[in-house]
């Protein structure tokens, strides 16, 4: 059952509850990475009230760093800092800050794999995350952001991306873990399957 959207209140309570666990002792920040995945998948930032004041941001960037009440008033990099061990809140953050509004606004037209964030194209991690949440089935979803399957074989399992280079071990053995990684296990199973078939 989906759950129901927060209201503005709701939302301005998340948000503070995530700020205090960011500026409390070590205990408090363990519950960090969970609160601001939370607030990322809510969009917290785009509409709450705070103190009877109804506030609106364009964005997470926004929320982390003006100053109170507005925001919380932080960097960018001590939040990067805080999750750092947990990857589902590292992708989800990194895709929330340089995603589709131009990205993070201290890199924005610099060149990162071959993309220029401030268009968001190419083949970033964050942009692959973006795509993988928008156009993969939820449960490839879920297996890239459990760390089971990278954004890339996710995109191509689904059809999304070509493989066009791929380098492999000399070791076969290797090899075949390679393309499976690369190319998931469905793709390696049907080849092993046409090979039986036609034999060599």
């Amino acid at each position: 059952m989906s759950r129901e959207p927060l209201n503005d209140h709701e939302r301005g309570s998340l948000c503070l509850t995530t700020y205090e666990a960011l500026r409390r002792n070590t205990s408090s920040l363990e519950n960090f990475p969970l609160l601001i995945k939370r607030v990322i998948r809510e969009r917290a930032w785009e509409s709450r009230i705070m103190s009877g004041t109804l506030i609106q941001l364009p964005s997470l960037c926004d929320l982390i760093e003006r100053p109170p009440i507005e925001g919380w008033g932080e960097k960018l990099e001590r939040i990067r800092a805080v999750i750092r061990h947990d990857q589902t809140a590292l992708d989800m953050f990194t895709e929330a800050t340089t995603g589709q509004h131009g990205g993070d606004r201290r890199s924005a037209n610099i060149k990162s794999d071959n993309i220029t964030l401030e268009h968001d194209r190419g083949t970033s991690r964050a942009y692959s995350l973006g795509r993988v949440r928008r156009e993969c089935d939820p449960e490839t979803a879920r297996a890239v952001f459990a760390g089971e399957l990278s954004p890339h074989a996710a995109l191509v399992k689904a059809g999304i991306r070509e493989v066009r280079t791929v380098y492999f071990p000399r070791d076969p053995s290797q090899a075949l873990a390679k393309i499976r990684k690369v190319m998931g296990d469905e793709y390696v199973d049907a080849m092993l399957a046409s090979e039986a078939v036609h034999g060599s």
